[in-house]
Protein backbone atom coordinates (compact mmCIF):
# COMPACT_ATOMS: atom_id res chain seq x y z
CA UNK A 1 0.00 0.00 0.00
CA UNK A 2 2.90 2.72 0.62
CA UNK A 3 4.60 1.77 -2.83
CA UNK A 4 1.31 2.21 -4.50
CA UNK A 5 1.29 5.58 -2.49
CA UNK A 6 4.91 6.62 -3.22
CA UNK A 7 3.96 5.61 -6.77
CA UNK A 8 1.25 7.78 -7.04
CA UNK A 9 2.87 10.90 -5.74
CA UNK A 10 6.05 10.68 -7.92
CA UNK A 11 3.64 10.33 -11.09
CA UNK A 12 1.67 13.49 -9.34
CA UNK A 13 4.97 15.20 -8.86
CA UNK A 14 5.77 14.53 -12.74
CA UNK A 15 2.95 16.61 -13.80
CA UNK A 16 2.69 19.14 -11.43
CA UNK A 17 7.25 19.85 -10.73
CA UNK A 18 7.20 21.72 -14.50
CA UNK A 19 4.15 23.71 -13.66
CA UNK A 20 5.17 24.85 -9.95
CA UNK A 21 7.44 27.83 -10.70
CA UNK A 22 5.35 28.94 -14.11
CA UNK A 23 2.34 30.73 -14.80
CA UNK A 24 -0.79 28.32 -14.82
CA UNK A 25 -4.10 29.37 -16.58
CA UNK A 26 -7.19 27.47 -15.95
CA UNK A 27 -10.47 26.98 -17.90
CA UNK A 28 -13.40 25.42 -17.57
CA UNK A 29 -16.39 24.29 -19.56
CA UNK A 30 -19.87 22.95 -19.57
CA UNK A 31 -21.36 21.88 -22.91
CA UNK A 32 -23.45 19.19 -24.61
CA UNK A 33 -26.01 17.86 -27.51
CA UNK A 34 -29.29 16.28 -27.82
CA UNK A 35 -30.16 13.47 -30.74
CA UNK A 36 -33.14 12.05 -31.39
CA UNK A 37 -33.65 9.28 -33.81
CA UNK A 38 -37.18 8.26 -35.03
CA UNK A 39 -36.32 5.52 -37.76
CA UNK A 40 -38.12 2.88 -39.95
CA UNK A 41 -36.80 -0.39 -41.00
CA UNK A 42 -38.33 -2.91 -42.94
CA UNK A 43 -35.94 -6.61 -42.89
CA UNK A 44 -36.62 -10.00 -43.93
CA UNK A 45 -34.61 -13.63 -43.90
CA UNK A 46 -34.91 -15.98 -46.74
CA UNK A 47 -33.55 -19.55 -45.11
CA UNK A 48 -34.03 -21.49 -48.39
CA UNK A 49 -37.11 -24.11 -47.47
CA UNK A 50 -39.65 -22.45 -50.11
CA UNK A 51 -41.26 -20.05 -47.85
CA UNK A 52 -42.07 -22.13 -45.07
CA UNK A 53 -39.71 -20.56 -42.63
CA UNK A 54 -39.02 -17.39 -44.23
CA UNK A 55 -39.01 -14.49 -41.68
CA UNK A 56 -40.05 -10.39 -42.00
CA UNK A 57 -39.74 -7.68 -39.75
CA UNK A 58 -41.61 -4.17 -40.06
CA UNK A 59 -40.28 -1.58 -37.06
CA UNK A 60 -40.50 2.05 -35.67
CA UNK A 61 -38.47 3.03 -33.36
CA UNK A 62 -38.42 6.52 -31.37
CA UNK A 63 -35.36 6.50 -29.19
CA UNK A 64 -32.64 9.30 -28.35
CA UNK A 65 -30.11 10.91 -25.65
CA UNK A 66 -29.00 14.08 -23.96
CA UNK A 67 -25.14 14.33 -23.17
CA UNK A 68 -23.63 17.02 -20.92
CA UNK A 69 -19.90 17.11 -21.02
CA UNK A 70 -18.19 18.77 -18.44
CA UNK A 71 -14.08 19.60 -19.33
CA UNK A 72 -11.23 21.12 -17.41
CA UNK A 73 -7.89 22.73 -18.48
CA UNK A 74 -5.06 24.15 -16.69
CA UNK A 75 -1.85 25.21 -18.93
CA UNK A 76 1.31 26.73 -18.17
CA UNK A 77 3.97 28.73 -19.87
CA UNK A 78 6.60 26.43 -19.37
CA UNK A 79 4.41 24.23 -22.15
CA UNK A 80 3.00 21.77 -19.60
CA UNK A 81 -0.85 21.01 -19.36
CA UNK A 82 -3.38 18.87 -17.47
CA UNK A 83 -7.25 18.37 -18.75
CA UNK A 84 -10.25 16.13 -17.72
CA UNK A 85 -13.29 15.24 -19.25
CA UNK A 86 -16.31 13.62 -17.88
CA UNK A 87 -19.75 12.85 -20.17
CA UNK A 88 -23.08 11.76 -18.66
CA UNK A 89 -25.35 10.56 -20.55
CA UNK A 90 -29.76 10.30 -20.22
CA UNK A 91 -31.55 8.11 -22.90
CA UNK A 92 -35.05 8.85 -23.61
CA UNK A 93 -35.89 5.00 -22.45
CA UNK A 94 -34.51 6.75 -18.85
CA UNK A 95 -31.03 4.99 -18.65
CA UNK A 96 -28.13 6.87 -17.32
CA UNK A 97 -24.93 6.20 -18.04
CA UNK A 98 -21.30 7.28 -18.77
CA UNK A 99 -19.32 8.16 -22.25
CA UNK A 100 -16.03 9.30 -21.65
CA UNK A 101 -14.46 9.87 -18.59
CA UNK A 102 -10.74 10.88 -18.60
CA UNK A 103 -7.46 13.04 -17.20
CA UNK A 104 -4.61 13.35 -19.87
CA UNK A 105 -1.36 15.48 -19.42
CA UNK A 106 1.52 16.45 -21.33
CA UNK A 107 3.00 18.96 -23.84
CA UNK A 108 2.16 20.11 -27.59
CA UNK A 109 4.58 16.95 -28.56
CA UNK A 110 3.70 13.96 -26.06
CA UNK A 111 0.57 13.46 -23.98
CA UNK A 112 -0.84 10.70 -21.92
CA UNK A 113 -4.26 10.09 -21.59
CA UNK A 114 -5.97 7.51 -18.86
CA UNK A 115 -9.74 6.59 -18.70
CA UNK A 116 -12.65 5.55 -20.39
CA UNK A 117 -12.72 6.47 -24.13
CA UNK A 118 -12.06 5.78 -27.69
CA UNK A 119 -8.90 5.57 -29.47
CA UNK A 120 -8.35 7.08 -32.68
CA UNK A 121 -11.05 5.83 -35.48
CA UNK A 122 -9.54 3.53 -38.52
CA UNK A 123 -11.93 3.52 -40.47
CA UNK A 124 -14.07 6.84 -41.39
CA UNK A 125 -17.92 6.21 -42.77
CA UNK A 126 -18.61 9.73 -43.67
CA UNK A 127 -22.11 11.18 -42.24
CA UNK A 128 -23.20 7.82 -41.03
CA UNK A 129 -26.58 8.92 -39.87
CA UNK A 130 -28.35 5.33 -40.37
CA UNK A 131 -26.29 1.90 -42.13
CA UNK A 132 -29.76 -0.78 -42.57
CA UNK A 133 -27.99 -4.14 -41.06
CA UNK A 134 -29.01 -7.51 -42.89
CA UNK A 135 -29.49 -10.08 -40.90
CA UNK A 136 -27.82 -12.64 -42.35
CA UNK A 137 -25.11 -10.67 -42.99
CA UNK A 138 -21.33 -10.08 -40.65
CA UNK A 139 -21.13 -7.49 -38.38
CA UNK A 140 -17.74 -4.80 -39.92
CA UNK A 141 -15.04 -5.27 -38.95
CA UNK A 142 -13.60 -1.65 -38.36
CA UNK A 143 -9.65 -1.90 -36.85
CA UNK A 144 -12.03 -1.63 -33.33
CA UNK A 145 -11.41 -4.88 -31.45
CA UNK A 146 -9.27 -2.82 -28.92
CA UNK A 147 -10.46 0.83 -29.37
CA UNK A 148 -11.99 1.32 -25.79
CA UNK A 149 -15.12 1.80 -24.25
CA UNK A 150 -14.70 -1.90 -22.84
CA UNK A 151 -17.30 -1.36 -19.77
CA UNK A 152 -16.35 -2.90 -16.29
CA UNK A 153 -13.17 -2.46 -15.11
CA UNK A 154 -11.12 -2.47 -18.25
CA UNK A 155 -9.70 0.68 -19.18
CA UNK A 156 -7.68 2.85 -21.81
CA UNK A 157 -3.81 4.33 -21.46
CA UNK A 158 -3.01 6.41 -24.63
CA UNK A 159 0.56 7.96 -25.74
CA UNK A 160 0.33 10.12 -28.24
CA UNK A 161 2.99 11.55 -30.36
CA UNK A 162 3.29 14.53 -32.50
CA UNK A 163 6.30 14.84 -34.44
CA UNK A 164 5.77 17.54 -36.89
CA UNK A 165 1.91 19.37 -37.93
CA UNK A 166 1.85 16.39 -40.46
CA UNK A 167 3.10 13.21 -38.41
CA UNK A 168 1.54 12.21 -35.31
CA UNK A 169 1.43 8.15 -33.77
CA UNK A 170 -0.76 6.83 -31.27
CA UNK A 171 -0.16 3.89 -28.39
CA UNK A 172 -3.18 2.75 -27.64
CA UNK A 173 -2.99 0.24 -24.42
CA UNK A 174 -6.08 -1.37 -22.45
CA UNK A 175 -5.11 -3.15 -19.10
CA UNK A 176 -8.34 -4.01 -16.57
CA UNK A 177 -11.40 -6.44 -16.51
CA UNK A 178 -14.47 -7.31 -17.62
CA UNK A 179 -17.59 -9.86 -17.06
CA UNK A 180 -17.23 -12.44 -18.98
CA UNK A 181 -20.03 -15.12 -20.34
CA UNK A 182 -19.65 -18.81 -22.53
CA UNK A 183 -21.78 -21.11 -23.62
CA UNK A 184 -21.15 -25.18 -22.42
CA UNK A 185 -22.17 -28.86 -22.53
CA UNK A 186 -23.22 -30.30 -19.47
CA UNK A 187 -23.78 -34.00 -19.65
CA UNK A 188 -25.39 -35.80 -16.51
CA UNK A 189 -27.16 -39.07 -15.77
CA UNK A 190 -30.76 -38.92 -14.41
CA UNK A 191 -30.80 -41.02 -11.21
CA UNK A 192 -34.69 -42.17 -11.61
CA UNK A 193 -34.04 -43.29 -15.37
CA UNK A 194 -30.37 -43.48 -16.16
CA UNK A 195 -30.52 -41.94 -19.24
CA UNK A 196 -27.72 -39.36 -20.24
CA UNK A 197 -29.44 -35.82 -20.06
CA UNK A 198 -27.19 -32.99 -22.22
CA UNK A 199 -28.25 -29.43 -22.12
CA UNK A 200 -26.49 -25.97 -22.44
CA UNK A 201 -25.90 -24.03 -19.68
CA UNK A 202 -24.21 -20.28 -19.36
CA UNK A 203 -20.85 -19.64 -17.68
CA UNK A 204 -20.09 -16.36 -16.15
CA UNK A 205 -16.79 -15.56 -15.30
CA UNK A 206 -14.67 -12.96 -15.24
CA UNK A 207 -11.69 -11.81 -17.97
CA UNK A 208 -8.68 -9.72 -17.66
CA UNK A 209 -8.18 -8.04 -20.44
CA UNK A 210 -4.74 -6.69 -22.30
CA UNK A 211 -4.36 -4.81 -25.48
CA UNK A 212 -2.04 -2.51 -27.15
CA UNK A 213 -2.82 -0.71 -30.22
CA UNK A 214 -0.54 1.73 -32.55
CA UNK A 215 -1.93 3.84 -34.70
CA UNK A 216 -0.01 6.02 -37.18
CA UNK A 217 -1.39 9.72 -39.05
CA UNK A 218 0.03 10.97 -41.55
CA UNK A 219 -1.62 15.07 -42.98
CA UNK A 220 -0.10 16.23 -46.34
CA UNK A 221 -2.16 19.25 -47.85
CA UNK A 222 -5.78 17.68 -48.62
CA UNK A 223 -4.66 14.35 -47.84
CA UNK A 224 -4.96 12.31 -44.53
CA UNK A 225 -3.58 8.76 -43.90
CA UNK A 226 -4.24 6.33 -40.72
CA UNK A 227 -2.51 2.79 -40.44
CA UNK A 228 -2.37 1.20 -37.71
CA UNK A 229 -3.02 -2.37 -35.53
CA UNK A 230 -4.11 -3.70 -32.75
CA UNK A 231 -3.82 -7.25 -30.44
CA UNK A 232 -5.84 -8.28 -27.58
CA UNK A 233 -5.19 -10.89 -25.12
CA UNK A 234 -8.60 -11.97 -23.42
CA UNK A 235 -8.22 -15.00 -20.27
CA UNK A 236 -9.95 -15.82 -17.42
CA UNK A 237 -9.40 -14.03 -13.73
CA UNK A 238 -10.28 -17.65 -11.99
CA UNK A 239 -8.41 -21.36 -13.29
CA UNK A 240 -11.36 -23.07 -11.62
CA UNK A 241 -15.38 -22.29 -12.73
CA UNK A 242 -18.58 -24.15 -11.87
CA UNK A 243 -20.61 -26.05 -14.70
CA UNK A 244 -23.76 -27.68 -13.06
CA UNK A 245 -22.38 -27.20 -9.15
CA UNK A 246 -19.37 -29.10 -10.90
CA UNK A 247 -15.96 -27.16 -10.08
CA UNK A 248 -14.15 -27.49 -13.52
CA UNK A 249 -10.90 -25.79 -15.07
CA UNK A 250 -11.78 -23.10 -16.70
CA UNK A 251 -9.15 -22.40 -19.42
CA UNK A 252 -11.41 -19.58 -21.81
CA UNK A 253 -8.74 -17.65 -23.32
CA UNK A 254 -9.28 -15.27 -26.52
CA UNK A 255 -7.19 -13.38 -29.27
CA UNK A 256 -8.12 -10.27 -31.08
CA UNK A 257 -5.70 -9.21 -33.50
CA UNK A 258 -6.25 -6.80 -36.63
CA UNK A 259 -5.17 -3.82 -38.67
CA UNK A 260 -6.42 -1.16 -40.46
CA UNK A 261 -5.65 1.55 -43.26
CA UNK A 262 -7.59 4.76 -43.40
CA UNK A 263 -7.14 7.46 -46.75
CA UNK A 264 -9.39 10.41 -46.91
CA UNK A 265 -9.27 13.75 -48.60
CA UNK A 266 -10.87 17.28 -47.74
CA UNK A 267 -11.45 19.52 -50.72
CA UNK A 268 -13.31 22.20 -48.81
CA UNK A 269 -16.82 22.10 -50.85
CA UNK A 270 -16.48 18.01 -51.30
CA UNK A 271 -14.38 15.27 -48.91
CA UNK A 272 -14.20 11.28 -49.73
CA UNK A 273 -12.41 8.77 -48.47
CA UNK A 274 -12.12 4.49 -48.36
CA UNK A 275 -10.45 2.20 -45.85
CA UNK A 276 -10.00 -1.58 -45.17
CA UNK A 277 -9.53 -3.35 -42.38
CA UNK A 278 -8.60 -7.45 -41.69
CA UNK A 279 -9.53 -8.66 -37.73
CA UNK A 280 -9.16 -12.19 -36.80
CA UNK A 281 -10.01 -13.77 -33.33
CA UNK A 282 -9.22 -17.13 -32.20
CA UNK A 283 -8.56 -18.79 -28.55
CA UNK A 284 -9.94 -21.50 -26.65
CA UNK A 285 -12.88 -22.31 -24.64
CA UNK A 286 -14.01 -23.19 -21.06
CA UNK A 287 -13.41 -26.48 -21.70
CA UNK A 288 -10.32 -26.18 -23.13
CA UNK A 289 -11.22 -27.22 -26.61
CA UNK A 290 -10.15 -24.56 -29.96
CA UNK A 291 -12.11 -21.63 -30.67
CA UNK A 292 -13.94 -21.54 -34.36
CA UNK A 293 -11.24 -19.10 -35.39
CA UNK A 294 -13.21 -16.61 -36.89
CA UNK A 295 -11.82 -13.68 -39.67
CA UNK A 296 -13.14 -10.78 -41.02
CA UNK A 297 -12.78 -8.32 -43.89
CA UNK A 298 -14.31 -4.80 -44.66
CA UNK A 299 -13.88 -1.98 -46.88
CA UNK A 300 -15.88 1.16 -46.57
CA UNK A 301 -15.86 3.84 -49.02
CA UNK A 302 -18.13 7.59 -48.49
CA UNK A 303 -18.55 10.57 -50.03
CA UNK A 304 -19.98 14.14 -48.93
CA UNK A 305 -20.64 17.92 -50.53
CA UNK A 306 -21.77 20.78 -49.53
CA UNK A 307 -25.06 21.84 -50.87
CA UNK A 308 -26.34 25.53 -50.55
CA UNK A 309 -24.91 27.92 -47.63
CA UNK A 310 -24.90 25.27 -44.86
CA UNK A 311 -26.70 22.06 -46.13
CA UNK A 312 -24.25 18.54 -46.78
CA UNK A 313 -25.25 15.50 -49.14
CA UNK A 314 -23.56 11.91 -48.08
CA UNK A 315 -23.22 8.75 -49.67
CA UNK A 316 -21.42 5.96 -48.80
CA UNK A 317 -20.97 2.04 -49.04
CA UNK A 318 -19.17 -1.02 -47.92
CA UNK A 319 -18.68 -4.79 -48.15
CA UNK A 320 -17.81 -7.34 -45.46
CA UNK A 321 -17.00 -10.36 -45.32
CA UNK A 322 -16.49 -12.85 -42.46
CA UNK A 323 -15.41 -17.01 -42.28
CA UNK A 324 -15.60 -19.05 -38.87
CA UNK A 325 -13.90 -21.78 -39.33
CA UNK A 326 -16.56 -25.36 -39.76
CA UNK A 327 -19.25 -23.29 -38.80
CA UNK A 328 -20.21 -20.81 -41.71
CA UNK A 329 -19.14 -18.36 -44.37
CA UNK A 330 -20.98 -15.20 -44.78
CA UNK A 331 -21.01 -12.21 -46.53
CA UNK A 332 -22.80 -8.61 -46.97
CA UNK A 333 -23.09 -5.21 -48.59
CA UNK A 334 -24.45 -1.74 -47.43
CA UNK A 335 -25.19 1.50 -48.84
CA UNK A 336 -26.44 5.06 -47.52
CA UNK A 337 -27.86 8.28 -48.60
CA UNK A 338 -28.16 11.29 -46.47
CA UNK A 339 -28.79 15.00 -46.61
CA UNK A 340 -28.08 17.42 -43.25
CA UNK A 341 -30.03 20.76 -43.21
CA UNK A 342 -28.89 23.29 -40.79
CA UNK A 343 -31.74 25.15 -39.15
CA UNK A 344 -32.07 28.87 -38.82
CA UNK A 345 -30.70 28.12 -34.87
CA UNK A 346 -27.70 27.81 -34.68
CA UNK A 347 -26.18 24.39 -33.48
CA UNK A 348 -29.89 22.36 -34.74
CA UNK A 349 -29.41 20.29 -37.57
CA UNK A 350 -32.43 18.15 -39.34
CA UNK A 351 -30.85 14.78 -41.24
CA UNK A 352 -33.21 12.22 -43.21
CA UNK A 353 -30.92 9.50 -43.95
CA UNK A 354 -32.06 6.58 -46.06
CA UNK A 355 -29.85 3.15 -46.32
CA UNK A 356 -30.51 -0.90 -47.91
CA UNK A 357 -28.35 -3.65 -46.82
CA UNK A 358 -28.08 -7.52 -48.34
CA UNK A 359 -26.29 -10.68 -47.02
CA UNK A 360 -25.98 -14.11 -47.31
CA UNK A 361 -24.92 -16.85 -44.68
CA UNK A 362 -23.78 -20.60 -45.98
CA UNK A 363 -23.88 -22.47 -42.47
CA UNK A 364 -21.23 -25.32 -43.24
CA UNK A 365 -23.49 -28.31 -44.56
CA UNK A 366 -26.88 -26.53 -45.12
CA UNK A 367 -28.57 -24.20 -47.28
CA UNK A 368 -27.53 -20.67 -47.87
CA UNK A 369 -29.48 -18.53 -46.31
CA UNK A 370 -30.07 -14.70 -47.66
CA UNK A 371 -31.82 -11.28 -46.06
CA UNK A 372 -32.05 -7.77 -46.70
CA UNK A 373 -32.84 -4.55 -45.24
CA UNK A 374 -34.05 -1.46 -45.91
CA UNK A 375 -35.43 2.04 -44.20
CA UNK A 376 -35.28 5.51 -43.13
CA UNK A 377 -34.07 8.11 -40.69
CA UNK A 378 -34.78 11.30 -39.20
CA UNK A 379 -32.14 12.35 -36.76
CA UNK A 380 -32.54 16.08 -34.90
CA UNK A 381 -29.13 17.10 -33.89
CA UNK A 382 -28.95 20.53 -31.52
CA UNK A 383 -25.47 21.20 -30.24
CA UNK A 384 -25.51 23.89 -26.97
Amino acid sequence: MKLRALFAAACAGLVVAPMAFAEVSATLGLSGDVETNTTWEYKSVDRGAGGSDDLATNSWTNEGRTRLKLTGRVKSDSGWFAAAQGDGMIATSGTTGVDDAWVQFGTSSFATKIGRYEFEKLMTKGEDVYIASAPTAPSRYEGNYMRGRFGGSAGNIGLDFKFSDTSKMQIGMVLGGQDGNETAISTSTDPDTGQVVTKVVSLPFGVNVYGIRPVFMFSGGAFTVKVGGEYGLFNAKAERTTVENVWVENKFERHRMGGAVDLSMNMKAMNFGVSGAYGQVTGKMVTGEDYNDLTQLTFFGWWKMAVAEADTLGLGASWSQAETDNVSESDGIQGYIVYIHQMPIEGLKIKFAGSYAAGTLSPEGKKDQDSDAYGVRMRINYDF
